[in-house]
């Protein structure tokens, strides 16, 4: 993502935004492991997703883009479930954007 964006960057002199998947997303689309809950999987994720976050910030990024189209696709369908979901979730996408400075744009869609 750090080389992609930064060569954009270096073809205009417009802001680029630099682009992630979010975790959610990701664990969504993939096969995930078993042996523990989905939401510390998605803490895992969540971290090494924050390092390439700060990897893109210290190249110059100052827009981040983190999606997470899969957040309503994989909501539980009993509503008594959504809190639990919902609060870990969250959780991972916060941990993920963690370490930037407060002049860095977090954007999600």
């Amino acid at each position: 993502t750090v080389r992609w964006t930064t060569y954009a960057q270096a073809q205009t002199s417009k802001p680029v935004k630099g682009m992630l998947t979010g975790p959610v997303t990701m664990l969504a689309w993939s096969f995930v492991r078993d042996d523990q809950p989905l939401g510390d999987t998605a803490r895992q994720v969540a971290l090494a997703l924050r390092d390439e976050v700060n990897d893109l910030e210290a190249a110059g990024t100052s827009v981040i883009q983190v999606d997470e189209p899969a957040l309503r696709e994989t909501l539980p369908l009993r509503s008594a479930d959504h809190a639990d979901y919902l609060a870990w979730a969250t959780e991972s996408f916060r941990l993920s954007t963690s370490g930037v400075r407060p002049d860095t744009q977090i954007h999600t869609h």
